[in-house]
Order: structure tokens, then sequence, then C-alpha cells
């Protein structure tokens, strides 16, 4: 095995992950954006990140840590240019799998969807999050797994 980089078709290829690094820090294959959510008494609809570079989502998960108080879900989707961000749309992972009513500090980690195509964001694409309701009272932090494509 080697860790000396190889040249391909404009593309540096090594042998493993760990072998490519920048000023001696590994450069991971998945990073990671957290962002944090809150309560906006008549929005069901929150952009969250608008993509500056092409992405593939490779994992959601969503820690409520004040939970709203009565029944509310969520679908986090992925919008492109003005669209609507909803559920029916182009959901990442199940409709309204999202609990923001259970679970204080309980990690809940989404099942991607099956559809491939809808895991991947074009630049300018959003990343959203369509709600059942307004939420209230709520508050936590939504943590995606991306990688560049």
């Amino acid at each position: 095995m080697s860790y000396y980089p190889k040249t391909l078709s404009g593309r540096v290829e090594v042998d493993t992950a760990d072998a490519l690094t920048v000023n001696d820090v590994i450069v991971p294959a998945t990073l990671y954006l957290s962002v944090q959510y809150s309560p906006l008494a008549t929005i069901t609809e929150y952009d969250l990140v608008i993509w500056k570079r092409a992405v593939q989502v490779v994992s959601l998960d969503v820690v409520p840590s004040t939970l709203q108080g009565g029944a509310l879900t969520g679908t986090l989707v992925k919008a492109a240019s003005t669209d609507t961000p909803v559920k029916t749309t182009t959901p990442l992972h199940t409709a309204d799998a999202i609990n923001f009513n259970s679970g204080a500090y309980t990690v809940q980690s989404l099942t991607l969807t099956a559809t491939a195509a809808d895991l991947i964001f074009a630049a300018g694409n959003r990343l959203s999050l369509d709600l059942s309701a307004a939420m209230t009272a709520g508050k936590g932090v939504i943590t995606v797994g991306f990688k560049y494509v």
C-alpha cells in the first residue's frame, strides 16, 4: 500500500482516507454541520443551509433540548431555486419522522431516503425543515453529515 498520492485525470488519489492531509491534519471524508432551531410562532418552513457547492447528505440527527409541549413533527427536505420546502416534494427521510415533543436531549438519528438523487444537493440548493405546525416552544439542534461531490 502506497501513501504517496497519485494523479489521475487531474485528481489526486490516495489509498486510504488518512493519507490525505493538509498541513499534517487529516482531511475528513465526511464533514458535519450543526444548525440550531428555535420557535417562530407563525413559521412552518425554515431554510437552514444554502449549499455553496454540490454535496451529498450522508446522515441526519436531531436533538430537541426544549420540547414543543404539544404534538409537532418535521421533515428535512431539499429545496431548489425558489421552491417552497414541503415534505411531499423532496424529503430526505420518512415524512414527519422528527418528533419535536418527545425525548429531550435524546438523539433522533433519521433513516435516509432510499432515493439517492434526493440526497444530492447542487450548488444553490437549500436544506430546509418543513413542520406540521408552527413551533412555539421547542429548541434544539440538527446535525447534517455530508461530503462534497
